[in-house]
């Protein structure tokens, strides 16, 4: 997903608010049963699925009047093709700046860096690695993804 060029992590200015365009596609293995645009976490678009639901490509343009975040995600409510119950995958957030506020909603921050915790305590824990240099790099990748959401508080 892209919103107006910018990629996953990065960060959208605006000068006043307006709206945004968004870009993205979804690939899956399996029947997916929702593909959402969540908006400051609310949903507030749903991308139609093809034939199958296990792709979609889509391009919307959203309004936004404040400093928040995109994301966007896709999950099965049943699945009877593998293991997993209730397969689910999410984007990472592209931040959106309006006015030269940042979005800073602790509540959401709060929320991040719990998830990130709990990929932090299971990075440590793994024993699957190639190698020390590839468990750092991962580390690195989890303590930059930490900085973000410290930021947002």
């Amino acid at each position: 997903m892209t919103v107006n060029g910018k990629e996953i992590g990065e960060e959208i200015n605006l000068s006043k608010k307006g709206k945004v365009e968004v870009r993205g596609f979804m690939r899956s293995a399996l029947p997916m049963d929702k593909l959402e645009i969540i908006q400051n976490g609310n949903i507030v678009k749903e991308i139609p699925l093809n034939g199958d639901r296990k792709n979609a490509d889509f391009a919307v343009t959203l309004p936004v009047t404040t400093s928040g975040w995109i994301l966007l995600r896709t999950y099965s409510n049943h699945q009877k093709e593998n293991l997993d119950l209730y397969p689910y995958a999410t984007t990472n957030s592209i931040f959106v700046n309006v006015a030269g506020k940042t979005p800073n909603s602790a509540e959401d921050a709060d929320y991040f860096l719990t998830w990130i915790d709990r990929i932090e305590e299971a990075a440590h824990r793994a024993t699957s690695y190639i190698d020390d240099e590839e468990k750092s790099r991962i580390i690195d990748d989890i303590k930059k993804a930490r900085s973000v959401f410290e930021r947002k508080k």
